[in-house]
């Protein structure tokens, strides 16, 4: 799938949150990520959360659209937080 994001806003995220954009869509390679319906009052959203490679000991939290006819469009990434990591392991166990 191809992703696109506001440059302006993927600086502001990258400065505040230290996660890029570029490695944000890489938790959508991953085999065992989340992705949950957020309820926002102006579009459809989903939260994703995942890891950016499989060696890597970090989750992230991405908040993101998704277009079956075009480019899905990032709206923030972050580190998970503890709770978010657990959600996210907990799923994995049951799998």
């Amino acid at each position: 799938m191809d992703w696109i994001w506001d440059a302006k806003k993927a600086a502001i995220n990258k400065a505040k949150h230290g996660v890029s954009f570029e490695t944000a869509i890489l938790v959508f390679e991953d085999e065992f990520q989340i992705s949950l319906l957020d309820h926002f009052p102006s579009e459809i959203r989903y939260i994703t959360i995942g890891r950016p490679s499989i060696y890597s000991p970090i989750v992230l939290v991405v908040v993101h659209t998704w277009n079956k006819t075009g480019p899905g469009r990032i709206i923030s990434a972050r580190e998970a937080s503890k709770k978010e990591k657990g959600i996210y392991r907990d799923d994995n166990l049951k799998n």
